[in-house]
This record gives C-alpha cells, sequence and structure tokens, in this order.
C-alpha cells in the first residue's frame, strides 16, 4: 500500500500541453499500468465498487466538452450521459474520492500516459505476470477515462492509444518516484 504523505500534488499544469512521454533526470516516470485489478479487499470493478459512475466518483463525459464535441455523431447520441461537475473539462487534482492506495483521478479527469506501446493483440501473447509491452509501435497506451469520455473507458483496464507527439486536453500524465523504507 502506498503510504500517503501530506502534499500528494503539486500546482495543476495546463492540461493538454504535454505531448509523448516525458523522461527526467530526477528519477520521475510515467506511470505503467499493468491489466490487473487493484490488489485490495475487494473483487469490485471500479474504485468505488461495481456500480458503473453516475457523476459523484470522477470526472467524466464533463458537459464542457460540447462546445468541440458535438460535432461527432457519437457524442451527440449520448447527451443523456453528460456530467457537470462546476468545473471546465479538467477538475483540480483531489476533487474526487481518492483510490483504496490514497491516489486521485486514476479514473477520469484525464487518460494517463503509460509507457507501453500500443498493440490490438499484445495481451493475448504476453507474458502472465508484468507484462512490459511491445519493444515498439506508433501509438502509446492511454489508460484511466477522461472528463471527455463516458464510463466505459474509465476502467484502468481499458487501454487507450494515441499518437505521442500529437496533444490533447484530456491527456496528461503522473510524476512517481520509488518509496523508501
Amino acid at each position: 500500500m502506498v503510504k500517503p504523505f501530506e502534499t500528494a500534488c503539486f500546482d495543476q499544469l495546463d492540461v493538454g500541453q504535454i505531448s509523448g512521454l516525458v523522461e527526467t533526470d530526477f528519477g520521475f516516470h510515467i506511470i505503467k499500468l499493468e491489466d490487473k485489478k487493484i490488489e485490495t479487499n475487494t473483487n469490485a470493478r471500479y474504485v468505488w465498487g461495481n456500480d458503473e459512475a453516475n457523476g459523484g466518483q470522477c470526472n467524466y463525459a464533463d458537459k464542457s466538452a460540447d462546445a468541440f464535441l458535438n460535432r461527432f455523431e457519437w457524442y451527440r447520441d449520448w447527451a443523456d450521459m453528460r456530467m457537470a461537475d462546476g468545473f471546465g473539462k479538467c477538475a483540480p487534482v483531489g476533487s474526487y474520492a481518492a483510490n483504496g492506495y490514497g491516489l486521485h483521478d486514476m479514473a477520469g479527469n484525464v487518460y494517463e500516459w503509460c509507457s507501453d506501446w500500443y498493440a490490438d493483440n499484445y495481451y493475448s501473447n504476453s507474458p502472465v505476470n508484468n507484462p512490459k509491452g511491445p519493444v515498439t509501435g506508433k501509438s502509446r497506451v492511454l489508460r484511466g477515462g477522461s472528463w471527455a469520455f463516458f464510463n466505459h473507458f474509465l476502467r484502468v483496464a481499458y487501454r487507450g492509444r494515441h499518437i505521442p507527439l500529437n496533444r490533447r486536453s484530456d491527456i496528461g500524465f503522473r510524476c512517481v518516484s520509488g518509496l523508501t523504507n
């Protein structure tokens, strides 16, 4: 279990201005999420339980996306599923309850870049334990859903993809470092 610490996040970055993966000399890495459930005392499908999100658990399907997504028929068809949380697009970190590890916004808010390259059938041939992803590819894996998409995409087990050089306002990243004993 991740030990809680006083300041779990820093000032919010200008979301959507990050492209690709960020490697630094400070030891920060993009979280690499594997296709596993969180190991807690529950078999729940989502961090908050088995019921699909209803707008109170995380930031997804935000009505602020209407201005630029209404041009897509698939988005207009989902009008009754949109939420309004009072934030324009991305909500400040910590606006929703933390998961069992004390981490905020692992589902919803912004998709998060993963270091894995994307391949459609990777998991059908991957190692069972600690799959590392393909060696190369054109797109990187995205996980966790975002404020612009619907609850189907909120599971960490859902793998999206995007070309690393492109930018979107609903894609972000998370800086992490190893724990010391």
